[in-house]
């Protein structure tokens, strides 16, 4: 019997190479995926990869099934077929986001490295060679957000116009915070280990590969795929191995207990046992072989179920609420993890669930860790720290916690040295947006409460950062008029004082108007935040009334964490 589908396991340098061209259908979603996603994969990616005990020779990572459609009506055909030189088309049906995401790590290894032979092995796998310029690439979305990752994403830097942020969709909006993300973790890599880290992409990142050439077939493997086969997740590995060996009076109970913190954690139940390793092993081998080595140190499944995973299942489902009541600190409790909660990463979560299993009784504790754990993730964030950086600093507060009272100490993990806090006031008062778009949004944000005196309950999703004095003001506009001297207006144009926080449509509507006209928009707007009040009450934006508001807010920022040192213009 004829086969209606081919299979074939492929590593992303086979399946983004020679001709192949991968399109998206009409009926494709919409690019979804949001750092919270983006960022769990760039983590585990590097886990791995740092973990590699053969760099030369890695082990596979598996990333799951991509379910291609080739030509209808022609046999099936896998991406490359006979002739890898000739044009080879494909529609993705399952695994879109996956490999929107991995193409965007590709570009962004791809513009921080300068070995121009990696450089040029990179940028095959976003374009198929041609002899028509522009070279086409080799994935494609719809537009608008095709467009955004077409030319925002994929070409280099030096062939990008220039413009603004560019972002006009939710989607462009999700690409530009996953693009912001990206940067920020390769940017902590050094040159030699992102060469390394990108040729791991390529070779150690496997998937099978399912092609069909019949639509119907097509969709009921997709189907399949997704609503009725699921694959063993770590999670069920682990509970075999905890709970199988009990006897069959307490793995009854014990099985109740599982279930019932696996149906409150709901979507947070597999990262737990993630969060479990950092807090028990360290995170340098995989999941379900930490947690066993946890398990067995702590005399076998029952006990390490009851004193382990049970509790700290209970402080993870603690640290997702924000609304806790019936303690004087409770408010300022729930503002604390509102504002983790903004945060891409969860790596801060480790730390934070094994203070609550140690302190659960003792709320002014926990307020205080809380306070500076929100200021270690934020200060790693606006210094760029990325992923290996960040689980190596956390490890040293997981070994402070568990060495008593040393986490509350001027000299301990938690923290911050005096050249972490003048660097942090050096990075907010240099063009923080330019660097990292997002670590601006919420640092915003964040100081927008702190000028609010509470939470305004403000979401990342939907704000925008806006230039109040424009990134590129027309030369005829009283805007040149106000700021003659260029490096004046360099620095106002980047410095703190000149942000605000507004909504998407009314950042549309401000763009490069005058300052009177953009206080009209600001004040007709649906919602005012605490953060543009300040600019609404000024009746002119020259430096003056900028300076003014920067070191406002550089106050603002040092009296909320704590900080010393000096910032702000120095002309």
């Amino acid at each position: 019997m004829r086969s209606k589908f081919r299979s074939e396991p492929m590593c992303l340098r086979e399946l983004l190479s020679g001709k192949q061209v991968l399109k998206t259908p009409a009926f494709q979603r919409r690019y979804a995926w949001t750092p919270k996603e983006a960022g769990q994969l760039i983590v585990d990616l590097l886990h791995d990869f740092v973990s590699e005990p053969e760099p030369a020779s890695p082990a596979e990572v598996f990333l799951g099934t991509i379910l291609l459609l080739s030509e209808v009506g022609a046999p099936a055909q896998l991406p490359g077929g006979a002739d890898p030189a000739s044009q080879s088309e494909h529609e993705i049906i399952d695994g879109l986001q996956r490999l929107v995401t991995l193409s965007v790590l590709v570009a962004v290894l791809r513009d921080a490295i300068e070995d121009a032979d990696v450089v040029d092995e990179l940028e095959r796998c976003l374009f198929v060679h041609s002899d028509v310029a522009p070279a086409p690439p080799r994935l494609g979305l719809p537009d608008p957000e095709g467009g955004y990752l077409r030319e925002a994403v994929f070409r280099r830097p030096g062939e990008r116009e220039a413009g603004d942020d560019g972002v006009d969709t939710d989607g462009e909006e999700r690409f530009a915070a996953v693009l912001d993300l990206f940067r920020q973790e390769i940017g902590d890599l050094a040159p030699d280990q992102r060469i390394a880290f990108a040729r791991y992409l390529l070779e150690a990142c496997t998937f099978i590969i399912v092609v069909t050439a019949d639509i119907d077939r097509a969709l009921q493997m997709f189907t399949v795929l997704n609503d009725r086969g699921k694959p063993l997740a770590s999670k069920d590995v682990i509970k075999a191995f905890l709970l199988g060996d009990l006897p069959v009076s307490e793995r009854s109970q014990a099985l109740q207990q599982w279930h019932s913190l696996e149906h409150a954690l709901g979507q947070e139940f597999e990262p737990l046992f993630s969060h479990i390793r950092a807090i028990e092993g360290g995170g340098r081998e995989k999941i379900v072989t930490e947690i066993k080595a946890a398990a067995m140190a702590a005399g076998g499944g029952r006990l390490f179920l009851e004193e382990t995973m049970l509790p700290l299942g209970e402080a993870r489902r603690w640290l997702l609420r924000t609304n806790h009541m019936g303690f004087a600190e409770a408010g300022e409790v729930n503002r604390h993890l509102s504002y983790l909660g903004w945060l891409g990463a969860s790596d801060w979560c480790p730390p934070s669930m094994l203070f609550h299993k140690l302190h659960a009784e003792d709320p002014v504790r926990l307020l205080a860790f809380l306070r500076g754990m929100e200021r270690l993730a934020f200060a790693m964030l606006i210094l760029g720290l990325g992923g290996p950086r960040r689980l190596q600093r956390y490890r040293a507060v997981i070994a402070d916690i568990k060495d008593g009272d040393a986490w509350s100490t001027p000299e301990s993990a938690l923290a911050l040295t005096r050249d972490e806090q003048k660097n942090v006031l050096f990075n907010i008062s240099h063009d923080l947006h330019g660097r990292s778009p997002q670590a601006c949004k919420l640092l915003l944000m964040r100081l927008n409460d702190e000028l609010a005196g509470g939470s305004e309950r403000l979401v990342p999703t939907g704000l925008t950062v806006e230039h109040v004095l424009p990134m590129r003001p027309s030369r005829t506009s009283l805007w040149r008029q106000w700021y003659p001297r260029a490096d004046m207006r360099d620095y106002c144009t980047g410095c703190l004082g000149n942000l605000t926080l507004i909504a998407k449509r009314d950042n549309d509507k401000a763009r490069n108007l005058e300052f009177e006209k953009k206080r009209e928009v600001y004040l007709g707007a649906a919602s005012i935040n605490a953060l543009t009040s300040t600019v609404i009450e000024e009746s002119t934006w020259q430096s003056e009334q900028v300076l003014r508001r920067d070191e406002r807010l550089l106050a603002a920022v040092r009296a909320m964490w704590s900080i010393e040192g000096t910032a702000g213009w120095r002309g």
